[in-house]
């Protein structure tokens, strides 16, 4: 990399330039550690008319933009301006890959519900007019009978159950309509990807529930972490109080499950975004800030 006054220049033999994208390393030497992890990699979009061939290599003038904030981070990270990213613990960031990958199953399951309603509008079926729930009981049974081949309205109508059997005489208008052997395939298959979803949605719930049953492992960095910050203070202060127990993750989803509108999943799922220890945010805006909720 060579460096002037007036402009960037980096030398470089490009994979791919179809994109017209090129990504640049940071100069190690100049940058050091701490800010090269912020700035491993500078995308500069270029275009193919600053491609030029020099010595068998290829020669990109980066945008003044990036290189300057790139030179601009360097000399404040030199003059310790630069506080350092907040990194989850590890088993923090676990639990996070987990309910983030529960909510994308949770997404996939709606979006494929929702086909299956397409499903039935094509069939001019309107059971879903007169159930609440178009997976529930009832309208499962239902529409297990219709793959079964059963288009009686008024045998089909005779499956609901509790409340619903109030509603036997829309439900048999709802259920006049025409299923052709193409529905009955996207149905079953519809029906068939919901069942493996809720599955997998139980089985990743059950591992999140067991790792926040198992506090042992959980508070070892927390309790490092707390340690750390309150050895500065308990030197100059004597001690007026025992020593609070550490939080737990069962604790904290009790604590937070007495919020009104916050259900156990939605509180495994805040835990696993921010975590037991509060300590390191400084406010509650640097908290909202961090979960992505500002302004709050």
């Amino acid at each position: 990399m060579v460096q002037t006054q007036q402009k960037t220049e980096c030398s470089f033999t490009p994979t791919v330039t179809n994109n017209c994208t090129a990504r640049v390393y940071t100069w190690r030497s100049r940058v050091p550690q701490k800010a090269f992890e912020r700035l491993e990699l500078l995308d500069a979009k270029v275009s193919r008319a600053v491609l030029r061939g020099r010595d068998g290599g290829n020669t990109i003038l980066l945008p003044d933009t990036d290189v300057r904030d790139a030179e601009w981070i360097a000399d404040l990270l030199q003059h310790g301006l630069l506080t350092g990213s907040f990194i989850p613990p590890a088993e923090q960031r676990e639990l996070r890959d987990l309910t983030r990958y529960r909510c994308s199953l949770v997404e996939e399951r709606a979006r494929t519900v929702n086909r299956l309603q397409k499903t039935l509008e094509d069939t001019n079926l309107k059971l879903g007019d007169v159930v609440t729930d178009i997976l529930g009981k009832s309208a499962r049974a239902m529409l297990d009978a219709l793959l079964a081949g059963e288009t009686d309205p008024q045998v089909l109508a005779g499956l609901a159950r509790g409340r619903l059997k109030a509603k036997r005489a829309a439900l048999e208008q709802a259920l006049v309509g025409e299923l052709k052997p193409h529905h009955r395939f996207l149905l079953s298959e519809h029906l068939r990807l919901i069942d493996t979803l809720d599955e997998a949605i139980q089985r990743v719930g059950q591992q999140i529930e067991a790792r926040m049953s198992t506090p042992e492992d959980s508070l070892q960095e927390q309790t490092i972490g707390t340690q750390a910050r309150e050895q500065d203070t308990a030197v100059d202060q004597p001690v007026a109080q025992e020593e609070k127990p550490a939080l737990t993750w069962e604790h904290a989803l009790v604590l937070l499950c007495t919020i009104p509108g916050i259900s156990r999943r939605a509180a495994e799922v805040i835990l696993a975004e921010i975590g037991l220890d509060m300590g390191r945010f400084p406010s509650a805006s640097h908290l909202a800030s961090w979960a992505g909720m500002c302004p709050g």
